[in-house]
């Protein structure tokens, strides 16, 4: 497993302990996302840990997959979920064209579903 971080204002605190923290995954919008990369600029800090970013709630835009491509080796990826159910299928968009070429495809299989993420809900008791 992996121990989750959240936060709710973006700030060069944040970007901080992401390095000391050796965190290796980001998850968040394209929006988050972009106002980290904004961070990351603005403070000249590097990410060498960072493997993996995975954005939800909105398609990320080439733009912004080509800003990260220029900041970070990592893997990119956009998913689909839910909050309440977390990511249910992830497609990964690390090429440079993955977002044009599903355009021009019109696929309509976009996302893989992930088979080894398991969700589990619970009550809690009195």
């Amino acid at each position: 497993g992996k121990t989750f971080f959240s936060v709710d204002n973006l700030n060069p605190l944040n970007l901080k302990f992401i390095v000391e923290n050796d965190i290796d995954t980001l998850i968040g919008s394209p929006v988050q996302i972009s106002s980290l990369l904004d961070i990351q600029k603005q403070t000249g800090t590097d990410l060498p840990a960072l493997k993996t970013i995975i954005m939800g709630g909105s398609p990320p835009s080439q733009k912004l997959v080509e800003r990260i491509q220029e900041n970070s080796s990592a893997r990119i990826y956009n998913s689909y979920g839910s909050t309440e159910s977390g990511h249910i299928a992830i497609y990964e968009i690390t090429n440079k064209n993955a977002l044009a070429e599903l355009d021009d495809a019109k696929k309509t299989e976009i996302l893989k579903p992930l088979t080894e993420w398991q969700s589990k809900y619970e009550t809690p008791t009195s």
